[in-house]
């Protein structure tokens, strides 16, 4: 519900044309069917009396941007050059970008290679740091930074729902159907004594017989396997591969 709260009190006049009753969402329970499966919903951070808001997140291995990446967006709104005004904040093209705007749109934007030099750009609200006023800093988006990682296991792990449903949700859930037992390609892929499969034959056996899959759906399942730590052993042209098999030497079952 935070969403919509905050997008309320954002545009205080209410829209024209569209009302949320016609998108159910004033609807709890379609609200929570709506957000099924989805990894990140935002959320907001306080950094004194300054609430920012975070509605992106992307994650790399950069310590000048606290482990964020491209994706990463927030925002807040405070007073520039004596106007209210909203401040949208984002990595994105290997470089931190401020935007700022007020009623009639954009009035100016910035960019700088980490959110501390783009903010030294400003001269405003000195007192923070730029990963602070991004929300970086904050030990609730760091958590969600943590979470946002891709999902990875190994073949040890493959006959843990919990380990492996946020590698399906992930990869696969918005991508195939629901009611396909996915996690039991792994369940009998872990039980062969060769640990080699032919991908195409393994999801015939959990597909319905009129199932045709698209290339999107066949990629997602590849890179399900990829994550989960299988290894694609085709000695063919990428787009002909269709032999799997985990690193014996790392996953074999007499390891474990």
């Amino acid at each position: 519900m935070f969403l919509i709260h905050y997008i309320k009190k954002f545009f205080k006049k209410k829209p024209n044309i569209l009302e949320w009753s016609e998108f159910g969402l004033d609807n709890l329970l379609i609200l929570e069917k709506l957000l099924d499966g989805i990894l990140f919903r935002p959320f907001s951070v306080m950094v004194e009396k300054y609430k920012i808001f975070i509605y992106g997140l992307g994650v790399s291995d950069s310590e000048s941007w606290c482990g964020a990446g491209t994706g990463y967006m927030s925002s807040f709104i405070s007073d520039y050059k004596r106007k209210r005004c909203l401040f949208l904040q984002s990595i994105k093209n290997q470089l931190c970008h401020i935007e700022i705007f007020d009623d009639g749109g954009i009035i100016v934007q910035f960019e700088g290679k980490t959110p501390n030099e783009v903010w030294a750009k400003l001269n405003l609200l000195q007192r923070f740091s730029g990963d602070d006023l991004f929300g970086l800093k904050d030990s609730n988006t760091q958590k969600k930074l943590t979470q946002h990682q891709k999902p990875t296991c190994t073949f040890k792990d493959w006959n843990n729902l919990n380990v492996m449903e946020p590698l399906y949700l992930h990869h696969l859930k918005t991508r195939t159907l629901a009611i396909i037992d996915w996690h039991k390609l792994f369940e009998n892929w872990s039980l062969q004594s060769s640990g080699i499969v032919e991908l195409q034959s393994e999801l015939a056996s959990i597909y319905p017989s009129n199932h045709i899959f698209n290339d999107r759906e066949f990629r997602a399942w590849k890179a399900l396997i990829k994550a989960a730590g299988g290894t694609n052993i085709t000695p063919f042209d990428k787009k002909e591969s269709k032999v799997l098999q985990f690193n014996k030497i790392i996953y074999s079952n007499d390891l474990y």
